[in-house]
């Protein structure tokens, strides 16, 4: 994936619905966005792989359906955040750190930034699950 340290084409009406921050990060087809030239380590460019394949060549659609539908959002970055969460699995060996970084997950997920689309203890049982959440949506 390319990364691109600008906000992505469609960010006015992604502001329109989200509250976001300037070291937000994006992904508009098999493009990052990271406008706050952020690190971005392995686990976190996995996350946005998986936005990148959910989107597939029509990302414009993707990301309407994304605004406009909470279980749609809540569906695709569920996926992701287990990816993400998974990823750093096999490198955190410590129980506690590893408690700690799914904790931070959990808060992302549950925070403003995707409407609080589920609570934290829910995100987190979701993020860490052995088994892949799939939605009707």
């Amino acid at each position: 994936m390319k990364i691109i340290n600008r906000f992505p084409p469609n960010i006015e009406t992604i502001k329109k619905y989200f509250a976001v921050a300037d070291n937000t990060i994006f992904t508009y087809g098999d493009t990052i966005y990271n406008p706050a030239n952020g690190h971005i380590d392995r686990a976190l460019e996995k996350h946005e792989a998986v936005h990148s394949r959910q989107q597939g060549d029509e990302p414009d659609v993707w990301w309407a359906k994304y605004i406009a539908s909470e279980d749609f959002r809540l569906s695709q970055e569920v996926e992701a955040y287990q990816t993400q969460y998974r990823e750093k699995k096999q490198m955190i060996k410590d129980k506690n750190q590893l408690f700690r970084y799914a904790n931070q997950l959990a808060t992302d997920l549950s925070s403003n930034l995707y409407g609080k689309v589920i609570n934290h203890q829910d995100a987190m049982t979701a993020i860490t699950s052995t088994k892949t959440y799939k939605f009707n949506v």
